[in-house]
């Protein structure tokens, strides 16, 4: 699940991306990977700002 996208890319291109991303890993392992729109999921993804330090 995406919590936060980034302001610098359009939803719809970061979405591809990391659909992209997770298929690279379905085709050689066998997991499934599926999009949610809210909830918990398994893997949660945002984009924050600010240095590493802040972290």
């Amino acid at each position: 699940r995406i919590t936060r996208y980034t302001p610098d890319l359009p939803r719809s291109q970061v979405d591809e991306t990391i659909a992209k991303a997770f298929q690279l890993y379905s085709d050689v392992i066998p997991l499934n990977f599926k999009q949610i729109y809210s909830g918990t999921a398994d893997i949660m993804i945002l984009f924050q700002g600010g240095c590493e330090s802040d972290i």
